[in-house]
């Protein structure tokens, strides 16, 4: 068997199948499945299955259904599919079984056994290795199952094996190494019964084993024993909730009977029979109707009703779209919404017991009594109970009993058939004639009794003739009247004299028709007449034989509604309200006692705003076709559910007027594909809301390897703020017509709506926070999860967005405040004492000018500076005395003048020093020469020094120096640059120091010069007051045999630039 499926390969594929039940004469007896089928190429599935061949099938305790092929395994969401390989972390790509054992998926394949966590993913593998007698039995799995206990039973083809899933180790039993009682190491399956006891499948029969007294009871087919097994070769097992054993041989099915430990098979699933040779049997499925699926090696699918022993079949038709896939039936699962699956050899085919049970009628060119044609325009059920059926090719009557249809169409060669095979409309009169109206080819009248068609067509030439050949829409009215609308006017005939009295639209009369184009007509319960045209509603008034017409006005066009009169049908319902259909004008409801409208579109819930035709089941509800399906309006809630053609329409576009309900409340819609028939009440609305999952997780388009589920929290970093989620309902009856919605709480302001085909969210710049990331969705008929699913997203900030980094920057922030206060409160403080200090200075240097100036200015200096004019005075000697005076006056201003300044320019200083040294030298008879030298590179117009520095120690180099040398002295003055400073040389060649203190001493005069005191002083404030640098340097000087020779002062004086 092995060999046989590697040497088969096919190209990759998946078939899904909607149910529709309905029952074919053709097939006589027989009830086939009709499928929707569809491969996994087509572009409706995102993603097709891994590979064509389907093997095993389980829906996980999330929703996914796990689908195992011969090449990977899928995880499918109803839309796309995931698919695991060896790649992926699998022993082997050919899946031959699939367990789900608490949060684990199980996956037997043709190279060992695999454990897949459903939470976070991950895979662990199982490998046989020889003589491992603590291990698997063999790689090549064909089944796992649990029993009561919490064991995992795997069957292989070389042995059975028990395993705990909580501690991972392996119990062989009934292996070729573990003295094997029952002669086959080929295990298929093994089943648990209701009393703990042990079914097992093998290639060499059955096994029961006990389990409380361990004794092992062997079944075999035997060819002369009718109630043994019918073959040894047992491929599959189940017992059903009556806790019968259903046995699936290579040779048809049975049940064991324990009472007569028979095995018996069913009448009508006896397969040996001319039509169906006895078969191989591969899967067996029980589901809630009490119906036995059977599917077989090449035979298709057996369905037997237990209770009635019935059995019907369904199989693959090569000219049959809807037909299963394949013949082999390899496995059957059947999920938790009861859609039931069917894992085929060429595909995957989904059968939905749920879905709405629209039957559809087409044509067929295999079957000749199938409807004439699919374009089908209107529909009107005789007085036989029979359903007239209007199509584009001529009339379809079908026989509801038989579900055959018979036909009357044109025929060119005989004038007594109808007129032309357009059929556009038709009516029942009182006396059961049928009334035909056609396309371009008038009106017909069909009695049903004796056959004969009665034609009505336009002559130009006279009025009283039907107005128009393209006959609309019928009414009926109180024998003889009949009112025919037309494609140019409305017409009234009278059946007795055959006369059509004709109403048009004129422009000038707003009482006459609002357009000429009549779509229908209709006489409502009162008798009274309405009509639909182009451009209003029109009302027939008897009494004046005109028309009262209606349209939705300007304003309630501008409330909200669509500007659109053009009506395309008009239905009454039981309490005297109107349904109309409109051309893209959504669907309209008219209260004719209170003339307003009310106008419902594609915001209200409709799918599409072309509507066809409204009619009123014996429920209530508001049943309405489209250019999108059909929908029911609840009248008493207020909601549209719509149904497309993956409902099993017969198409999503129907045809205006094509709608009709029976005489026992079935409803009949015509559209461009054949037509659909259904009682209102098995169309049963699905209220359980679907389970929605989250699919995939994405950072920058970068898929995430992580199980989401509802409740996790996801923890990112701040520069991971671009990410997106795919989420699905994991609702299998309708995916297509699934809608959802939603919202990331603190970032979106509303819920984002979304279709099937948009299951995404994406999300960018994302700022730091906590946010709720929700889902909802409704199932296929509307009905919202509205609870739905949640994640909580924590974006964390960046370190500096911390709140540790932001209390921290608040108390740094905070010490730095407090750290620029307090600096700069000592700052002031520091700024207060140095101004105190230097106010201190200030006045100590203050002090110490006035007194520079009253040493300048002292009496002694002024009498001797007097006595010195009066002397030259007495002398006779005038020049002289007025050149002291001259001098003495300006030596004056010129003190008091630098006195007022704390810095006066060089120039000033250097002229009051001058004057100072000639009144001295006049004084002294010139006693002594003197040299002022000042270095060209000093500016003394543009520096500035302190005023009354230099003169104390002038005068003292005078006094104490150069009076006492009995010869003629010297005093030179030199000024240098030196850097910034005025370097200041008093130079005498006087008797000294010593000698001038010896000198004071003997002549009793014990004093210090105070100007040289005050002076100094005075620089040593400045020092402090201006941090520069005033320094006094005095050198005795000698002559070559060491004798005194005078005295050098050398004085650093700061120069200010001015």
């Amino acid at each position: 068997m092995k060999n046989l499926f590697y040497l088969l390969k096919w190209g990759s594929g998946l078939l899904l199948v909607s149910f529709l039940w309905i029952i074919n004469p053709a097939l006589q007896a027989q009830t086939s499945l009709y499928f929707d089928r569809f491969l996994s190429e087509n572009t409706r599935i995102e993603r097709g299955l891994s590979q064509n061949t389907v093997n095993s099938l389980v829906q996980d305790s999330d929703g996914f259904l796990w689908i195992g092929t011969w090449d990977g395994l899928n995880k499918f969401d109803g839309y796309s599919f995931n698919t695991f390989n060896k790649e992926s972390g699998l022993t082997n790509e050919a899946i031959r079984a699939l367990y789900q054992y608490k949060n684990t998926l199980w996956v037997g394949t043709e190279s060992g056994l695999n454990a897949i966590n459903l939470k976070d993913g991950s895979i662990r593998q199982f490998l046989a290795k020889e003589n491992d007698t603590a291990g698997l039995s063999d790689n090549w799995i064909n089944h796992i199952t649990s029993d009561h206990y919490g064991k995992l039973w795997i069957s292989t083809a070389r042995g059975l094996t028990e395993l705990d899933p909580e501690t991972s180790k392996f119990r062989q039993v009934f292996s070729r190494d573990y003295g094997n009682p029952i002669r086959s190491n080929y295990f298929n399956m093994l089943v648990q019964d209701h009393q703990n006891n042990y079914w097992i499948a093998t290639n060499h029969g059955l096994v029961f084993f006990n389990n409380e007294t361990e004794q092992v009871t062997r079944f075999f087919h035997s060819p002369s024993d009718s109630t043994s097994l019918p073959h040894n070769q047992v491929n599959c097992l189940l017992i059903d909730p009556d806790q019968r054993l259903w046995i699936g041989t290579k040779s048809g099915v049975a049940y064991y009977d324990s009472s007569k430990m028979a095995f018996v098979k069913p009448e009508s699933l006896r397969f040996s029979s001319d039509l169906i040779p006895q078969k191989e049997v591969l899967s067996l499925l029980h589901d809630k109707k009490q119906t036995l699926w059977v599917g077989t090696n090449g035979q298709g699918l057996f369905l037997y009703d237990i209770k009635k022993d019935s059995t019907r079949r369904s199989f693959h038709q090569t000219n049959k779209s809807f037909s299963l896939s394949d013949n082999r039936i390899f496995t059957m699962y059947m999920d938790k919404q009861g859609v039931t699956w069917v894992g085929s050899f060429n595909g995957l085919n989904k059968l939905n017991h749920n879905a709405p049970r629209f039957r559809t009628f087409r044509n067929d060119p295999d079957f000749p009594n199938s409807l004439v044609n699919n374009s089908v325009w209107s529909f009107e059920e005789d007085s036989y109970g029979d359903i007239w059926i209007g199509t584009e090719d001529g009339i379809s009557i079908l026989d509801r009993k038989t579900s055959t249809h018979h036909f009357i169409r044109h025929q060119p060669e005989t004038i007594n058939s109808i007129s032309g095979n357009q059929i556009r409309t038709i009516r029942k009169d009182a006396n059961g004639s049928m009334w035909i109206g056609t396309r371009y080819s008038g009106l017909n009248q069909y009695n049903t009794h004796t056959k004969k068609v009665t034609r009505y067509r336009n002559n130009p030439r006279d009025e009283t003739t039907i107005p128009d050949d393209f006959v609309l829409s019928i009414a009926t009215a109180e024998v003889p009247f009949i009112w025919v609308g037309t494609d140019k006017g409305l017409g009234q005939l009278n059946t007795l004299t055959g006369k059509f009295k004709n109403y048009f639209h004129d422009p000038d009369n707003p009482k006459s028709l609002p357009d000429q184009r009549i779509y229908d007509v209709l006489i409502d319960s009162k008798g009274m007449l309405w009509a639909c045209t182009a451009d209003g509603l029109a009302l027939f008034q008897k009494e004046t034989n005109d028309f009262m017409v209606f349209r939705i006005s300007t304003q309630e066009q501008q409330e909200g509604t669509l500007a659109v009169n053009k009506f395309f049908s008009i239905r009454e319902t039981r309490d005297g309200k109107f349904w109309l259909g409109t051309r893209s004008g959504g669907l309209v409801f008219f209260d004719a006692e209170t003339e307003e409208f009310r106008v419902f579109t594609e915001k209200d819930g409709l799918p599409n705003n072309m509507t066809y035709v409204a009619l009123e089941d014996l429920h209530g509800d508001i049943w309405i076709t489209s250019n999108w399906g059909l929908s029911r309006f609840s009248s008493e809630q207020s909601i549209f559910t719509n149904y497309e053609v993956t409902d099993g329409l017969q198409s999503n576009e129907f045809n205006f007027n094509a709608g009709m309900i029976a005489s026992n409340g079935e409803l009949f819609f015509g559209g461009m594909n054949g037509f659909n028939v259904f009682f209102p009440e098995e169309i049963a609305v699905n209220k359980q809301p679907p389970v929605i999952q989250i699919t995939a997780f994405k950072l920058f388009n970068v898929l995430q390897n992580k199980q989401l589920h509802n409740g996790d929290t996801i923890v990112l970093r701040y520069d991971d703020n671009v990410f997106s989620f795919d989420f699905a309902a994991l609702d299998f009856t309708n995916p297509s017509k699934i809608k959802y919605r939603y919202m990331l709480e603190g970032y979106n302001a509303s819920w984002i709506e979304r279709s099937s085909s948009q299951r995404y969210a994406e999300y960018a710049k994302v700022s730091p926070g906590t946010y709720n990331f929700r889902v909802r969705a409704s199932n296929s008929d509307g009905y919202w999860n509205e609870d739905g699913i949640v994640l909580t997203i924590i974006i964390r900030s960046p370190w500096y967005g911390t709140w540790l980094f932001r209390v921290a920057a608040f108390l740094s922030l905070v010490l730095a405040i407090y750290l620029i206060v307090f600096i700069r409160m000592r700052s002031i403080r520091k700024t207060h004492e140095v101004e105190l200090k230097y106010l201190a200075l200030e006045k100590q240097l203050f002090a110490l000018e006035q007194k520079a100036l009253q040493l300048q200015m002292n009496p002694h200096f002024l009498f001797n500076s007097l006595n010195s004019i009066q002397s030259f005075i007495v002398n006779n000697d005038i020049n002289n005395a007025i050149h002291y005076l001259s001098k003495f006056s300006q030596l004056m201003r010129r003190t008091l003048a630098n006195s007022r300044e704390s810095y006066v320019p060089l120039r000033d200083e250097l002229q009051a020093l001058q004057l100072y040294v000639e009144i001295e030298k006049l004084r002294f008879n010139d006693k002594f020469e003197y040299a002022i030298e000042v270095d060209p590179e000093i500016d003394e117009g543009f520096i500035e020094i302190p005023p009354m520095i230099i003169q104390p120690y002038v005068e003292n180099a005078i006094i104490h120096g150069l009076m006492h040398k009995k010869q003629k002295g010297r005093l030179l003055i030199a000024m240098k640059m030196d850097n910034e400073n005025i370097r200041v040389i008093i130079e005498d060649d006087g008797v000294g120091r010593e000698k001038a203190a010896e000198i004071r001493r003997e002549s009793g005069i014990e004093r210090q010069s105070r100007g040289m005191t005050i002076t100094s002083e005075r620089l040593e404030i400045l020092n402090q007051y201006t941090n520069d640098t005033y320094t006094v340097n005095v050198t005795d000087l000698f002559d070559t045999s060491e004798k005194p020779a005078g005295t050098r002062v050398e004085i650093t004086i700061h120069a200010n630039v001015s």
